[in-house]
């Protein structure tokens, strides 16, 4: 998700939410046949995987076999690496990546689908505002689904994630699923409930930890507060971004002026 902020000088602040790709996982996205890039592959893979069984769950239809779902993930995976990025010839079988995004897809098939309720939303592109301090920020994103817990009946949004490590405290202090539960509020979901999940490969298999979170008001208050502290730090010229990632890239307003990025990361060799 973005949020953008706006006041009478038309400035604008770009703050990626908490699942930001770290800085340094995006600058190695760009070199070929890095882990990072293929860890990014195969999230993806299994990230369209799962889009495939929710889009036939929305539609009427049964969820996805655990057989077909690695068929997906991995058919989606084995087309990504065929681009030019990966140097094929460093592992031309790429055993061992298909056998995690096989075991991502076992992990997301035993452990998430089974507690997926009746869908109402998949990825909703939401847009919204808050406001605080007299200014306004809008708000975009893309929640991966909003459902209905079939234990309580209660609305909730709904985020899978995929990495090496669970952090219960990056989620926790996190902005992004504040901004999720904002969003959906202005567009009629009265729900302060959120669901995290989150799946890694160990050598033992798939391990999938989760987070059931409330992000309601008081959370909406601190995310304007923060946005407004950078944005008033910004506009002092004394904003000074985190450069060990979970706020910088590419798509920030302010990264062709910031002297804290390294040389040559705007893509030029200055």
């Amino acid at each position: 998700g973005v949020l953008t902020g706006r006041d009478s000088s038309s400035s604008h602040l770009m703050a990626k939410a908490g699942c930001q790709v770290k800085h340094r996982y995006t600058d190695m996205y760009r070199r070929p046949g890095t882990e990072s890039n293929r860890a990014m592959k195969r999230g993806s893979a299994l990230h369209f995987a799962v889009g495939t069984d929710r889009g036939q769950r929305k539609s009427g239809g049964d969820p996805l076999p655990a057989d077909e779902l690695i068929a997906v993930a991995d058919d989606t995976f084995a087309n990504s690496i065929d681009d030019g990025v990966v140097d094929l010839g460093d592992d031309p079988d790429l055993s061992e990546s298909k056998a995690t995004v096989a075991a991502l897809a076992q992990g997301y098939h035993d452990h998430i689908s089974p507690t997926i309720g009746e869908l109402l939303e998949v990825e909703p592109y939401w847009q919204g505002e808050l406001s605080f301090a007299g200014k306004t920020y809008q708000m975009h994103g893309y929640p991966d689904a909003v459902d209905i817990d079939p234990a309580t009946g209660e609305i909730r949004i709904r985020d899978w994630k995929t990495g090496k490590s669970y952090s219960r405290a990056t989620y926790e202090n996190g902005m992004q699923m504040s901004m999720y539960t904002a969003l959906a509020k202005a567009h009629g979901y009265e729900t302060d409930r959120v669901r995290i999940d989150h799946l890694r490969v160990l050598k033992s298999g798939p391990r999938h930890s989760q987070l059931d979170m409330i992000r309601g008001e008081r959370h909406h208050l601190q995310l304007a507060r923060m946005l407004e502290a950078v944005d008033r730090l910004h506009h002092g010229d004394v904003f000074v971004p985190n450069p060990t990632g979970w706020m910088c890239n590419t798509s920030c307003d302010y990264w062709a002026e910031c002297p804290y990025r390294s040389p040559g990361e705007d893509g030029s060799d200055e």
